[in-house]
């Protein structure tokens, strides 16, 4: 080495990090989603993505038009089997994208649905929209989209009342039925399309339709059923509440004034001025539980509680009109104010002791209320009171004056409530076994009804011959796929039953035609997360070069050229390792948002960390500390402050390096050094445009193969050269 590490070996070090030089490399897109083998169709076209397949692999549509060929020979024609005689090399499913073919299909009408299918099953095609200067409601399967978009609608609607009201089912679509039937009559028939779309087959959207139409007015007329008792029951509860709270006052107030009276004529016998005091005393010798609610409920002028006046006993109460109901706990100062000020203090409001907590009528929340009583006389007062409490949301019940019609209210209530209340637990319990059996088909009936509603927006894109008969669809379908598109096309013909056979015809591009063809590679587990990093850049052209092989490579070793760290590597790699394992087991389990980032890009994570293992090495580094693992070949003296080699240290003023240098990465002794800083940096700076600079070659060459696959010569000299 040049240079030596100077300073004591005991002295604090510091770490610095190495700039990472960035690619500006375009890549081509990742189509496939999250299907393992299958690869993914892109490109320029301005296309709609109707139908997925099991797979994951889109059918996708893009803009092109053409004249229709009278040919409907159910044959393939001899080009394309030429062309399909030999498979295509390997060699462009990643590299490269694979060659397309501009193809026309003609099959039966009778079997176009079939046909769309099986298309879509196997993920091999890619349709062209034939109907471009159509509106959507021009086309031909406009009512059927429609149809599968109003049944979508109740659909949601259903999923709605499963997770308001039975949100423990929330979560089990698709489970098993379970034993017993409710009394029901719509559950009862709900098994009956249980089975409905299961595998390959027709859906039958008009049974469907009206199926769930039954079902939603089943369950709309239940939930009104449900909440109009539930309105009544509150109304009884309240209403038995108040009617228990009045009784009581009357009650405590008979007992007050049966005390108050004899209290008098005992006073009375003992002379006027002692019956004089002992009516002065009266609050504060007998402080009953009456005369301190009274003191306290009692309104005035003044606003001063008078027990003495409100002796009078509960046939005073009984004579006066009376206003009775429930009120929330928090507008009761309000409330009470207000009607003191607009009754100028002629009325006699009384409350209960304790608010309750109950559920609103109106609102069906759980509020806390507080029972009320209003005394007062006169019609005038009555329609004010009235008016002041509607204003304050209070609800009124209409009390009887006499005590045996308040009790035989009371019971009648009591019975009311009893009833109300078994009808609401009946339907709470039927309703609850009508939404168990609609949630145990919701995720079913939801798929097989977006899958109609895919086929019938592919089928839109498909035009007629002049018979009419035939179907005739355009796309692009790769040169490997073209069996397997011939292998779509005559089951959908088995499964329809139909009597002519599919055509396959080649059309030639022209150069003068605007759209290209699309762009697909045949992506795995492993290289998808790779080409989404390059797609983020932009979506290559057909059959260019693919830069995602490399960014294998160079993506997670950047990362570890920065990160470069044995035991922050070995964390990083042996958790990428746990999802990669458990990777079939996962998939199948709704992740959180961290958890499924760390899951797609599991690969990569694992990449990174075995990269960041190597390179931790060469830094010599594990969890920031130095390692020495075959022993320092630097050593300190007293006769120079910088350190020479241990095997050529004759003379230490000379500070010569060592003979044999550290077998692999930094010498450890650079680690806490004074001149460590400076070497480190000085190493990942150059490092970096190493890097950097071959990247960018990289790149070059690239585009200088581009510029010859493609055979442009000026991009060849003016962007390589």
């Amino acid at each position: 080495m040049s240079a030596a590490p100077r300073g004591n070996p005991r002295q604090a070090h510091h770490r610095s990090s190495i700039p990472r030089s960035s690619s500006s490399s375009h890549s081509a897109p990742l189509a496939g989603g999250a299907a393992s083998t299958s690869g993914g169709f892109s490109g320029s076209g301005t296309g709609f993505n109707p139908l997925r397949s099991r797979n994951g692999v889109y059918l996708r549509s893009s803009a092109s038009g053409g004249s229709l060929p009278r040919s409907q020979t159910p044959s393939t024609p001899p080009a394309l089997k030429h062309r399909t005689a030999q498979p295509p090399s390997r060699m462009g499913a990643l590299f490269r994208s694979e060659e397309m073919l501009h193809l026309r299909l003609y099959f039966d009408r009778a079997a176009a649905r079939e046909t769309v299918e099986e298309l879509g099953d196997h993920g091999v095609f890619e349709f062209t929209d034939l109907n471009e200067f159509q509106s959507a409601f021009q086309r031909a399967y406009a009512a059927d989209v429609r149809r599968c978009d109003e049944i979508l609608r109740v659909l949601r609607y259903l999923e709605d009342e499963v997770e308001k009201h039975a949100p423990q089912l929330a979560g089990d679509n698709g489970a098993e039925a379970g034993e017993g039937s409710g009394p029901v009559s719509v559950s009862s028939s709900l098994s009956s399309f249980g089975n409905m779309g299961k595998g390959k087959g027709k859906v039958e959207l008009v049974e469907l339709e009206q199926h769930l139409g039954t079902v939603e007015r089943s369950l709309s007329d239940m939930n009104a059923h449900y909440n109009s008792l539930s309105v009544q029951l509150h109304q009884l509860i309240e209403m038995n509440h108040v009617l228990e709270r009045v009784e009581e006052m009357f009650r405590l107030e008979e007992q007050y004034s049966d005390a108050h009276n004899l209290r008098e004529e005992m006073r009375r016998g003992r002379g006027k001025v002692r019956a004089s005091i002992g009516e002065w005393l009266e609050p504060i010798m007998h402080p009953t539980a009456a005369g301190q609610q009274q003191q306290r409920n009692l309104t005035h002028g003044d606003g001063v509680a008078s027990s003495s006046k409100a002796a009078s006993g509960a046939a005073m109460l009984r004579a006066l009109s009376l206003v009775a109901g429930m009120i929330e706990t928090n507008k009761i100062s309000s409330f009470e104010r207000i009607l003191f000020r607009a009754t100028r203090g002629n009325t006699l409001v009384r409350f209960e002791g304790a608010s309750q907590l109950m559920s609103d009528p109106a609102s069906g929340e759980r509020v806390h209320k507080t029972a009320f009583a209003v005394f007062f006389t006169g019609d005038e007062l009555h329609d004010k009171v009235t008016k002041i409490c509607r204003a304050f949301g209070a609800n009124m019940y209409g009390v009887p004056s006499d005590s045996e019609e308040l009790r035989t209210q009371i019971d009648k209530c009591e019975s009311q409530l009893r009833d109300v209340d078994l009808v609401v637990v009946s339907t709470e319990r039927n309703r609850l076994e009508m939404l168990n059996e609609i949630s145990k088909q919701l995720s079913e009936w939801r798929r097989d009804v977006c899958r109609e509603k895919a086929i019938f927006h592919t089928l839109n894109l498909l035009s007629f011959d002049t018979s009419a008969r035939l179907f005739v669809a355009e796309g692009w379908c790769a040169v490997s796929k073209v069996p397997a598109l011939r292998a779509a096309l005559e089951a959908g013909r088995e499964r329809s039953n139909a009597q002519v056979g599919s055509v396959i015809e080649e059309r030639a591009v022209r150069p003068s035609d605007s759209e290209k063809p699309p762009t697909h590679y045949e992506l795995n587990r492993f290289t998808e997360i790779f080409h989404s990093i390059v797609e983020s850049y932009g979506v290559a052209e057909y059959q260019e070069v693919n830069p995602a092989p490399f960014t294998v490579i160079t993506f997670p070793f950047l990362f570890a050229v920065m990160f470069g760290d044995v035991g922050h590597g070995i964390l990083m790699a042996l958790a990428a390792f746990i999802l990669v394992v458990m990777e079939n087991r996962l998939a199948r389990q709704k992740l959180g948002e961290m958890v499924g980032m760390a899951f797609n890009g599991r690969y990569i994570i694992l990449l990174m960390g075995l990269f960041s293992i190597y390179t931790g090495f060469i830094y010599n580094e594990c969890f920031a500390l130095p390692l020495d693992l075959f022993g320092t070949r630097w050593k300190y003296t007293d006769a120079s402050t910088m350190a020479c080699g241990i095997d050529n240290c004759a003379d230490p003023a000379a500070v010569l390096p060592p003979l044999k240098p550290y077998p692999f990465g930094f010498d450890p002794v650079w680690k806490p050094s004074q001149t460590a800083l400076l070497f480190f940096n000085s190493y990942k700076m150059k490092l970096s445009i190493v890097l950097g600079v071959s990247q960018m070659m990289l790149g070059l060459v690239l585009s200088a193969e581009n510029a010859r696959f493609f055979r442009r010569p000026v991009d060849f000299f003016f962007e390589f050269v």
